[in-house]
């Protein structure tokens, strides 16, 4: 993986109109997946909230391979499938703490400092 060229995953969810007579709210979500690549972050997101067509969406990107495992790590919007107990906003560090991104690509990539 380039980091200079980071791949992004757009995920748009259209509620399923199964089971029949279910209510809605009871009722899943099919997933439509992109991949993206050779796109600025903000190409990617405007495209992804166009595409959604002001339904559900996220827009992930795919990290730094570690030991031959790559994630998925979400940049904006949530899952629907994962109930609401998922979707709580994150909790911010204090300003004090500041994480060095070389120091933390190192690691990922396994090289000592």
């Amino acid at each position: 993986m380039n980091l200079d060229h980071p791949v992004y995953q757009v995920n748009i969810y259209e509620r399923l109109d199964e089971p029949a007579g279910a209510p809605e709210e009871q009722r899943a979500y099919h997933v439509h997946e992109w991949k993206l690549h050779d796109a600025e972050i903000t190409e990617v997101l405007k495209w992804a909230e166009q595409k959604a067509g002001g339904g559900e969406y996220t827009v992930e990107v795919a990290s730094v391979i570690s030991d031959g495992d790559s994630h998925l790590l979400r940049l904006y919007g949530h899952n629907p499938n994962r109930g609401a107990e998922f979707n709580d906003p994150y909790a911010l560090v204090s300003d004090d703490v500041i994480l060095d991104p070389q120091w933390f690509i190192s690691k990922m990539q396994g090289e000592d400092q």
